[in-house]
């Protein structure tokens, strides 16, 4: 599973066929990924952002809040609004062929607004999506929430396939038991802590080259072992006692260079997942 975060739309007859491709041949799942901190978000046509001024309104923000119908203080036409958001979001994932949406939640680290700051409008955000993506929908396409899955109504968690934490340099076991915990507890009485567990994938941040080409930072386990992060992540288990749901890196072809290609990936998932006839030599 592959979230495009940024550079989604620029898709060219190369990019769609890798894309389709990948989707094909590997069994690749690709999902538009977007931070929402407000309605209309990296999806509102550019033309009304540019042309606000010549238009009559007194900011962008103003125009975009127009075109998408919002209304502060009219609590149907936000509702509305963000249903109206919400369903351009899942047209976007069906024109470019994307296999589901990963919406980037982190409103307590500099995405908050309108909409990430208010649980009641990023439940009725989730519940729109849900028609048409997730579990809920039946249609195949995934819905998955980064950042601060721990923070969404707990009311919302069943919406999702996926629960996705950047849990960047967690050092050690109790780090993520921790994590696990806190997110678990959000959404008790909706889902159990196997349902939670299931769903929950942490993620290491290989923004910097150099961690990617070592496979994270110095992490140790919760019986003293010492290794790098990436591979702490794969082979830490929940207390528990239920599986997780998964690892995953933010900026994964960082470590493209590796020997083999994407080697600390490769040994993560042989790891979680080690398949009967080894696949690369390393």
């Amino acid at each position: 599973m592959v979230s495009i975060w940024g550079n989604w739309s620029n898709m060219t007859p190369a990019k769609k066929a890798d894309l389709e491709f990948c989707q094909k041949v590997k069994g690749t799942k690709f999902l538009l990924c977007l931070i929402v901190t407000t309605i209309g978000d990296q999806i509102t046509p550019q033309t009304v952002r540019d042309d606000y001024e010549a238009n009559g309104f007194p900011s962008v923000s103003a125009a975009v809040e127009d075109f998408w119908g919002w209304e502060d203080a009219d609590d149907e036409a936000i509702e509305t609004a963000i249903r109206k958001y919400a369903n351009a979001i899942c047209d976007t994932v069906a024109k470019y062929n994307y296999d589901g949406f990963d919406l980037d939640f982190e409103p307590n680290f500099g995405g908050g607004g309108k909409l990430a700051s208010y649980k009641d409008r990023m439940l009725i955000f989730a519940n729109e999506l849900s028609k048409r993506l997730g579990p809920k929908s039946h249609t195949g396409k995934l819905l998955v929430v980064d950042g601060e899955p721990q923070t969404m109504p707990a009311e919302s968690g069943e919406y999702f396939d996926y629960f996705i934490v950047q849990a960047y340099k967690p050092k050690d076991d109790s780090n993520l038991d921790g994590r696990l915990r806190t997110t678990v507890n959000n959404y008790d009485g909706y889902l159990t802590a196997q349902e939670v567990t299931n769903k929950y994938i942490v993620t290491e941040n290989f923004e910097s080259v150099s961690a990617a080409m070592d496979g994270g930072y110095p992490y140790v386990d919760r019986h003293g072992n010492d290794m790098k992060s990436l591979e702490g992540m794969a082979r830490w288990q929940p207390t528990n006692s239920f599986e997780k749901g998964g690892v995953g890196t933010y900026h994964m072809e960082a470590e493209y260079h590796t020997n083999p290609e994407y080697k600390n990936l490769r040994r993560a998932i042989q790891i979680m997942n080690p398949s009967a006839h080894p696949l690369v030599k390393y």
